[in-house]
């Protein structure tokens, strides 16, 4: 699946920039898997951000265990299964 993400990047790119800007607005330089993911149900549920629902970038924001908010970037540690991980860097 993350070997697709560049393409969905691509291809929502304005409803990822207002999420992406949304978490760095929260203020909170690390964010755990819980309120990653309060955070993108609430985004997926506004008109702008529903187009994000059943793509790659849910299934990578749900697996994702922890994530660093450092302007302008957005840093992931992904837990694609057990003993294996990911970190995504994205700007």
């Amino acid at each position: 699946m993350i070997e697709t993400l560049p393409d969905v990047l691509h291809e929502h790119r304005e409803p990822l920039y207002l999420l992406f800007r949304h978490l760095h607005a929260l203020d909170r330089p690390i964010l755990g898997w819980a309120e990653l993911v309060h955070q993108y149900d609430a985004f997926a549920s506004t008109p702008v951000g529903e187009c994000l629902r059943d793509t790659e970038v849910e299934w990578v924001l749900r697996r994702t265990q922890k994530a660093v908010a450092a302007d302008p970037l957005l840093y992931l540690a992904v837990r694609e299964r057990v003993a294996r991980w990911r970190y995504l860097e994205l700007h």
